[in-house]
């Protein structure tokens, strides 16, 4: 199979990718889960429910500029290719 016909399968799921084994990303995740949940013991019912609406536009907004730099990304990887060929 084909890589192009992976992608089109959904053989290759970028946006399920994780970062894996690094230190600095896993501590910034570990630091932010343990302050989101220091903040969450402080708030009341109604804030907590304004507060998840939040971190879903928030992801929301992060998967679109993701997928936007992925975009670009590829785009110039593709230039990148296409002028090596010259």
């Amino acid at each position: 199979m084909t890589l192009i016909e992976s992608l089109w399968y959904g053989d290759i799921a970028m946006n399920e990718r994780g970062i894996e084994n690094h230190e600095e990303y896993n501590k910034l995740t570990q630091l932010i889960m343990k302050q989101e949940g220091e903040l969450k013991k402080s708030l009341s019912k109604e804030q907590i429910e304004l507060y998840e609406k939040l971190r879903s536009n928030l992801n929301e907004r992060m998967d679109l500029s993701t997928c936007d730099a992925f975009t670009v990304g590829f785009k110039l990887g593709v230039r990148v290719m296409n002028e090596a060929t010259k």
